[in-house]
């Protein structure tokens, strides 16, 4: 009876042996690149903002804490966990338009005499698109049951850039003195009138940010080493990507020899909003290599 307990002992170990074998941990390197719906989210309290396009791009690394195969098939048991990170370029754009808008500067010194006046400026069919950069660093658990796979975590946005780009507007700019009860809107050569504006391409200070990410797909196989993942990602910003605080729209820096040109503005973006929020989704491609 004792011989015969060991023996199917054996048996059962020598059968598990056959089918199943423990491999050792495994290092995915890989490459990829998405795009679609990448935006800047946010509501001004003037005007109004509309989404934009953009994309992802980047080098990854997973760590799979190993795999089962069946030793006479040569086929990988489906399911298996694995921590990615790696490295990307984010691209996020938006858009913003003020059909029309009032802002008013108080206490502005008269050159000439020291006077203080108020400057009223109306701008009219005023619009912008805006563009940011950040550099990406995902942190997040990947769960495969081959050839599916799924990804959820974080991702740590460094911001590299953030401008915006202006199109023509009319400025209407009048000053008003209190203190004599006069207004003045003729004067050309002190900035004021009637303009038609094209500012400079300005700058949005961002700041880090944290999104929540989440993606999943399908994975083919192409041979033993090499793998191409095709699926959809979602990233949505957990924090306020703004880093400035609130600036005047319309900046007042005219000079005699070009009194129009002294009219620029900030953007929607850092004078009539409060909160922005980094938001994409779309589809992604990612070319990985097993070691």
């Amino acid at each position: 009876m004792k011989y015969m307990k060991k023996l199917i002992i054996i048996t059962l170990f020598a059968t598990l042996s056959s089918q199943y074998v423990s491999a050792q941990a495994e290092h995915e390197f890989s490459a990829y690149a998405g795009g679609g719906l990448s935006t800047l989210l946010y509501s001004p309290s003037k005007g109004s903002s509309n989404a934009g396009s953009g994309g992802e791009f980047g080098v990854g690394y997973t760590f799979f804490s190993g795999k089962l195969q069946a030793a006479e098939t040569g086929t990988v048991v489906r399911a298996k966990w694995g921590i990615h990170s790696g490295l990307g370029l984010g691209l996020y754009g938006a858009k913003a338009k003020v059909d029309k808008e009032t802002t008013i500067q108080e206490k502005i010194p008269d050159s000439d005499n020291g006077d203080l006046f108020d400057l009223h400026t109306t701008l009219t069919g005023y619009e912008e698109t805006q563009h940011a950069m950040f550099l990406n660093i995902p942190v997040m658990a990947l769960y495969e049951i081959e050839p599916y796979y799924f990804m959820a975590g974080f991702k740590f946005g460094i911001p590299l850039t953030g401008k915006f780009k202006p199109k023509n507007a009319t400025f209407s700019n009048e000053a008003e003195y209190k203190q004599y009860e006069n207004r003045l809107k003729e004067q050309e050569f002190a900035g004021l009138g009637t303009f038609r504006q094209k500012s400079p391409d300005g700058s949005v200070e961002l700041g880090l940010t944290v999104m929540l990410s989440l993606e999943g797909g399908y994975k083919w196989r192409i041979n033993s080493i090499f793998s191409l993942y095709t699926g959809a990602y979602f990233d949505y910003g957990l924090n306020n990507a703004l880093k400035s605080s609130p600036s005047p729209f319309v900046n007042y820096n005219y000079t005699v020899e070009n009194p129009s040109g002294g009219f620029t503005t900030n953007s929607v973006m850092s004078a009539f909003t409060e909160k922005t929020h980094i938001m994409a989704f779309g589809v992604i491609v990612r070319l990985a290599y097993m070691k």
